[in-house]
């Protein structure tokens, strides 16, 4: 290989990409971020169901209260009509309207009451199951979380122990060659090489390289793609 100092070059991106590959598969470990998603949507879901199963209780406890104060006022009002108290025609038809409604009021009541105990059993299972689930998925966030945390460790202590060979390579690339090749990677990223491939394409953009500048790269010359612009190479194979 001619001294052009690509041999060294090729080593630090070589090292760059798996650094940057490290990286890559850190910022793409899976958080739980959809099961996050559908949890805050079950929660509020949960919230409405919980809500319902809540009201109907307490309508079926109202309409409890609410019966026993109507039978109570009828009562009050049967003994008045028949305990002598009473004489008036007038006053007895006034009381015998009053107990009419009482009697009509408690009817509703009593119809409300026998829907509710049939739907709120149903209202309640809706309830506990909707709890259970919501249990479950924030217990798979914890777990996707965790494994994630700990992956996420291992990804980093990998990519620490890399980074300390970076510095030692780069040293041995030429001054000029470094500088172009961190201006690359400054604006397009990594990787700041490609392999000039055998069909004649570069491998990262995937656009055909030049006869001339395919034979640069042939005699270890420095060259690159017209295209993406990034440095091309012959493949070496791993660092």
């Amino acid at each position: 290989m001619a001294d052009t100092g690509l041999a060294q070059l090729i080593q630090l991106h070589l090292l760059d990409s798996s650094l940057h590959e490290l990286k890559s598969r850190a910022n793409a470990l899976d958080v739980g971020q959809e099961e996050t998603a559908l949890f805050k949507h079950r929660a509020a879901e949960t919230a409405e169901v919980r809500q319902r199963a809540k009201d109907l209780k307490q309508e079926e406890a109202d309409l409890e209260a609410k019966t026993a104060a109507l039978a109570a006022k009828k009562k009050a009002w049967h003994k008045k009509l028949y305990d002598g108290s009473v004489v008036s025609p007038r006053e007895v038809e006034n009381i015998e309207s009053e107990i009419k409604s009482l009697t009509e009021q408690i009817e509703l009541a009593e119809v409300r009451g026998m829907e509710i105990l049939e739907i709120l059993p149903t209202a309640q299972a809706e309830a506990r199951n909707a709890e259970i689930e919501l249990i479950r998925l924030k217990k798979k966030v914890e777990e996707k979380k965790a494994k994630a945390n700990e992956d996420l460790k291992l990804l980093q202590a990998k990519h620490a122990e890399k980074a300390k060979f970076r510095g030692p390579i780069a040293e041995k690339v030429k001054p000029p060659l470094l500088a172009q090749y961190e201006a690359i990677r400054k604006k397009i990223g990594v990787p700041a090489m490609s392999e000039a491939r055998e069909d004649g394409h570069c491998a990262a953009c995937g656009l055909p390289v030049p006869t001339k500048t395919y034979e640069r790269v042939r005699q270890d010359l420095v060259a690159a793609c017209e295209s993406c612009h990034r440095i091309l190479y012959m493949p070496l194979g791993g660092i």
